[in-house]
């Protein structure tokens, strides 16, 4: 597997490689909620992302929100969970032993509560686990705008800035990697601030999407390499 201490300069590598944002969604608070009836930017691309994986596990799930989600979506996949946290049913509760293979496997909101180190060893387990051509799909707090990782949660331990997950992702084997700007729209202030607050931002070399959303591929058989 790889290590960061001895692979730190093909870090540096892979990191300066990245692109830069793949795109930019808007998306209202409520998406999860509005689902069937409704499905946002990020629905869709969840949803066109996801639509062949027969099987997804989901890391850090919580209550098991994402299992509706999907479903809502039209998801077919099996749906299976892992989280240490006992107040809901889980299949696994230590993803780092599960061994069983997966077509995707997703982790919303997980990662910023992991140091680097550890970080590293869930992308290099989740990449074991996905079989070939597999997908993982995670989202984190955008570390480049000013305050949205700190201020939302005290158990929050690390930012994931773009670049640098681009290249912890690489590192871990994953060789196509799109990372998405998620805004979310808030009421009539925020909506009437937004042209504001990008302008400000900007002006000091910072983002206002406050997430990130990454798609990670997994190299099929055969297939070339991006």
């Amino acid at each position: 597997m790889p290590n960061l201490r001895d692979d730190y300069w093909r870090f540096l590598a892979l990191k300066s490689e990245y692109p830069g944002s793949s795109g930019y969604l808007e998306i209202k608070s409520n998406w999860r909620e509005a689902l069937p009836v409704q499905v946002g930017p990020s629905g869709r691309l969840l949803r066109e992302t996801l639509l062949q994986a027969k099987s997804i596990l989901d890391v850090g799930a919580g209550d098991r929100t994402y299992e509706s989600v999907f479903r809502n979506l039209g998801l077919q996949a099996t749906y299976r969970s892992a989280d240490l946290d006992r107040k809901f049913h889980h299949e696994y509760r230590d993803f780092l032993s599960v061994l069983e293979t997966f077509d995707a496997i997703t982790m919303f909101e997980l990662i910023e509560h992991l140091d680097f180190d550890t970080g590293m060893k869930f992308f290099e387990h989740a990449y074991e686990l996905l079989d070939e051509g597999g997908t993982l799909v995670l989202s984190t707090p955008n570390a480049h705008h000013p305050n949205h990782v700190w201020r939302i949660e005290v158990t929050h331990v690390r930012p994931w800035p773009a670049a640098d997950l681009y290249g912890a992702l690489r590192l871990a084997g994953f060789n196509s990697v799109s990372i998405y700007r998620q805004f979310l729209l808030g009421g009539t202030q925020r909506r009437l601030m937004k042209p504001i607050q990008k302008a400000m931002y900007r002006l000091m070399d910072l983002d206002h999407a406050q997430t990130v959303i990454v798609v990670a591929r997994k190299q099929s058989t055969g297939s070339v390499a991006r």
